[in-house]
C-alpha cells in the first residue's frame, strides 16, 4: 500500500489500516483477498469523511488467486481499478504515456523502459526536475527496487519538442 498526503494523516491512517486488516485476518481465520482489502480501505476512507477525514491518497495492490490487481483511491473514498495508475500532479503528464506504452505481460525490462519514458516526459513537461527515482517491482513472493538517476536532456526553448518514444 502506497499512501501520500498530510504526514499526520498518512501515519495515523496507515497504522489504523495495517492493524485493522491484521485483526480481521485473526478473527476470520484467513488472509483477506486483495480486492476485499482494497474495499476495506475504501470503506474506511468514505466513513471517515463524516467523522474526521483523512487527507490521503492510496494506491494498493497485490497478487492472489485472482491474479495481479491494482486499486487507487482519493481522500473521498473514490476507488478505481486499472492496470496502471498515477496520482498527484504528475497524472496530467503521465497517464497518456502509461496508456500508450503499457501492455499486458510486460517484462521487467519493458517496465523499466516505460518508467524511463515517464521520467523523460515528466522532465520535459514539469517545472521541477527531480533526478533520482526509485522503481519498485512487486512479485507474488518478493519485491525488488531499482534506483534510477535521471540526467535531463537539454531542450531548445524556441522549439516545442515532445519526446520520441
Amino acid at each position: 500500500m502506497i499512501v501520500t498526503g498530510e504526514d499526520g494523516d498518512v501515519l495515523q491512517f496507515t497504522d489504523y489500516i495495517k492493524h485493522s486488516l491484521k485483526l480481521r485476518a485473526l478473527r476470520q481465520g484467513y488472509k483477506p483477498t486483495v480486492k476485499s482489502s482494497a474495499n476495506f480501505v475504501r470503506t474506511e476512507l468514505a466513513r471517515a469523511i463524516r467523522e474526521g477525514p483523512y487527507n490521503v491518497y492510496v494506491i494498493t495492490g497485490g497478487v492472489d488467486a485472482a491474479g495481479p490487481q491494482l486499486y487507487y483511491m482519493d481522500y473521498l473514498g473514490t476507488m478505481g481499478e486499472d492496470n496502471f495508475c498515477v496520482q498527484g500532479y504528475s497524472m496530467y503528464f503521465l497517464l497518456s504515456v502509461m496508456s500508450e506504452y503499457w501492455k499486458p505481460d510486460m517484462t521487467k525490462q519493458d517496465a523499466m523502459d516505460l518508467i524511463r519514458h515517464c521520467i523523460d516526459a515528466l522532465g520535459r513537461r514539469f517545472l521541477l526536475q527531480p533526478t533520482k527515482f526509485t522503481a519498485s517491482f512487486i512479485y507474488q513472493s518478493q519485491t525488488e527496487k531499482e534506483f534510477i538517476d535521471y540526467v535531463p536532456k537539454s531542450i531548445d526553448p524556441t522549439k516545442q519538442q515532445l519526446p520520441n518514444m
